[in-house]
């Protein structure tokens, strides 16, 4: 008798978690949207310009060779136009690329839950968060190295092939073409390689075949249109200059010695939360008394290794990169990560309560951290081009308010009716008390002040407002005395 054939077995509902704890990381963009910021971004939307000025175009910055983001803001800008939306797709998109390729990788090592519970702690990550919703080539950079991770993780579990590894070590060339920091995953690829791990040590040659082939076809390229093969590696070595680790961190409550201050961020930087508190003490005990086992163990392994060496790496580079909290983007969600598995394992020991109440306080930390964080630090910016939108007539301001307001400005078409020249009698000008501009004479009128509103933050710790340090303040909201419109007379 012919039997009908077998069905595929229905999801698990409890396989859903995993998707539905990804819903948290647009409802946190929402909530926490940063968008234009006039730094870093603001460079990589000129280096675009360039690249639709004339083609192919090579700079003389590090901010111009990191074509991995500059090259999709050009893309972006040939479909939505000159606009917001440009100069943020790009960085949504390799975010939550990132998040489906962990995933993906979670799901085939860790059961639903210590899945569902990672990508929890990693969607609402403040450092994610904040930066995922401008440009910033943190997310670029994160991207490449899960995805790198992810299929190296697939050879040790499922074994080595020369596809998979080689498209690895392209995936971490890429990673390093986007921000050389990337350097720190693949020494923690090296240290695996030391130790043996996974499979046998000649197969590694084929990851470092493919990120040595994408290096080698860059430095061509270089040498072609700059003459330098090394363009790059010249460019990178004397960026900054000015890097000292001894003067204040505003990301840290106090300095003590370079040595010990990124441990010290770990643990009082606001970007963290309670990761240092809760997140690495999980993470030891996963190792000394989890008792995670097959891929479950050696996905975290690999995390612990890149993590590690990512921060060893950049904790030790002390002349080379300033103490910024984004450097550290990877090793906290490798933190988080091991963190969900040993939080698992604690619950299948029946310590449920235990569990849920070091899962709620991690949570509680991320969010309160993304609450607490000031994410508009260009007040002056928007509300010249607020009032620069609703006010007839040419307005002057500060050349340097006007210069980081000139995306801003032509976003609302009305970048020609600024300008940074001294006011003269009869015309507008716009000042704000920070800078350096005119001061208002007493005969000038006041047509018009704007100031921003105090966070939620700031107005529940105003009692302590001149307890806390400038630093911390500047932290809890928009800390700015305002604009104010007036007629020089």
């Amino acid at each position: 008798m012919s039997q009908s054939p077998t069905k595929p077995a229905p999801l698990s509902p409890a396989r859903w978690l995993a998707w539905l704890a990804l819903l948290g990381f647009p409802l946190s963009l929402w909530l926490f949207w940063v968008g234009y910021l006039g730094s870093d971004d603001a460079i990589y939307w000129a280096d675009s310009s360039a690249w639709l000025a004339h083609f192919p175009y090579v700079g003389n910055t590090h901010w111009a060779l990191r074509h991995t983001l500059v090259l999709p803001i050009v893309l972006a800008r040939l479909a939505f136009g000159d606009t917001m939306l440009a100069l943020t797709v790009p960085c949504l998109l390799y975010a939550a690329a990132a998040l489906l390729v962990l995933r993906a990788w979670l799901a085939r090592v860790a059961d639903p839950y210590a899945t569902a519970a990672a990508l929890v702690l990693v969607v609402c990550n403040p450092l994610l968060v904040v930066w995922s919703s401008t440009a910033a080539v943190d997310i670029v950079e994160l991207f490449f190295c899960c995805a790198g991770l992810a299929l190296y993780a697939r050879a040790v579990a499922r074994g080595p092939s020369w596809g998979t590894l080689l498209a690895s070590g392209v995936l971490f060339g890429l990673a390093y073409l986007s921000r050389e920091t990337a350097a720190f995953a693949v020494a923690g690829i090296g240290l695996l390689f030391l130790a043996g791990f996974g499979f046998a040590r000649r197969w590694y040659l084929v990851m470092a075949a493919g990120f040595s082939a994408l290096l080698l076809g860059e430095m061509a390229f270089l040498w072609a249109y700059t003459g330098n093969p090394l363009h790059r590696l010249a460019i990178a070595a004397h960026h900054d200059t000015t890097i000292n680790r001894w003067d204040p961190n505003p990301n840290i409550a106090f300095t003590v010695h370079p040595a010990l201050d990124p441990v010290l961020m770990w643990f009082t930087g606001h970007y963290f939360a309670l990761l240092g508190w809760i997140g690495l003490p999980l993470a030891v005990w996963l190792f000394w008394r989890g008792g995670l086992a097959g891929k479950a163990r050696q996905a975290a392994i690999i995390f612990a290794t890149v993590g590690a060496s990512w921060t060893v790496a950049a904790s030790a580079l002390w002349t080379q990169l300033p103490l910024t909290p984004r450097y550290f983007l990877l090793p906290t969600l490798c933190v988080s990560i091991l963190a969900a598995l040993a939080l698992r394992q604690l619950a299948l020991r029946a310590r449920h309560r235990l569990a849920l109440a070091l899962f709620a306080l991690l949570l509680a930390g991320n969010l309160v951290a993304l609450a607490l964080d000031n994410r508009n630090y260009r007040y002056s910016e928007w509300a010249l081009a607020e009032l620069a939108a609703t006010t007839p007539g040419v307005l002057h301001a500060d050349a340097e308010i006007h210069a980081r307001a000139e995306l801003l400005l032509a976003w609302r078409g009305v970048d020609a009716r600024v300008v940074d020249t001294p006011p003269q009698a009869g015309e507008l000008y716009v000042y704000d008390p920070t800078t350096h501009g005119p001061q208002p004479a007493p005969s000038w009128t006041l047509l018009r002040r704007q100031t921003p509103p105090a966070s939620w933050a700031q107005r529940v710790l105003a009692p302590l407002a001149g307890r806390l340090p400038a630093s911390v303040w500047d932290k809890l909201g928009p800390r700015h005395p305002g604009v104010a419109l007036y007629r020089v007379s």
